[in-house]
Order: structure tokens, then sequence, then C-alpha cells
């Protein structure tokens, strides 16, 4: 029963990241192509299933992709961050996130 209820919660947090990343990238198309953004749809079937076929041009292809590898790095810096802070916290080394920020700085 346990184990039926995590896989559930584990498949919603797959499907918010999964849209969370699509709204990223689309986001970022839309700044980065303006007036010559595919459909929106269109970009996250694309995502979601890069290797099927696509009506998005290669050019389009190559920025959606490159777009996502930035959402990637951005979130992986920030759990790193994240990572270092709980790190530090627990050294006693900061005592708040604003003392974290600062040392960053």
């Amino acid at each position: 029963m346990m184990t039926q209820f995590f896989d559930m919660v584990l498949m919603q947090f797959i499907q918010e990241a999964n849209e969370e990343s699509c709204d990223y990238v689309v986001r970022e198309m839309e700044d980065f192509l303006k007036t010559d953004m595919p459909n929106a749809n269109v970009v996250r079937a694309y995502l979601l299933q890069p290797k099927c076929n696509t009506r998005l041009k290669t050019k389009e292809q190559l920025i959606a992709m490159d777009k996502m590898l930035e959402f990637a790095e951005i979130s992986f810096r920030t759990s790193c961050d994240l990572l270092r802070y709980r790190m530090m916290r627990d050294a006693g080394i900061v005592r708040s996130m604003d003392e974290f920020l600062e040392l960053l700085n």
C-alpha cells in the first residue's frame, strides 16, 4: 500500500518537473525567437519525445535543446548551492541564508 502511494507521489513529481522544464524552455524560446516562435505545444511534444518526428525546424530543435540544457544547469547549480548552505549551516559557518549569500558574493 505504501509503495503505491510513493509511486503515485513520485509520478506526480516527475510530471510537475516535466511541466516546469517545458514551461521554462517555451518562455525562453519566446524571448529569443519573438515572432518566429513555433507553436508551444509542438515544442513541448518535441521536448518530451525528441527522437520522434517533429514539425520543428532544425534551428528550433537546437534552441529548444540548448534552453533545456540551460534549465538543467540552473537546477543543478541551485541544488549544489542548497547543499553547500546546509553543510555550512550544520558546521556553524553560517546561521542564515543571508549570511551564506554574503559569502557567495
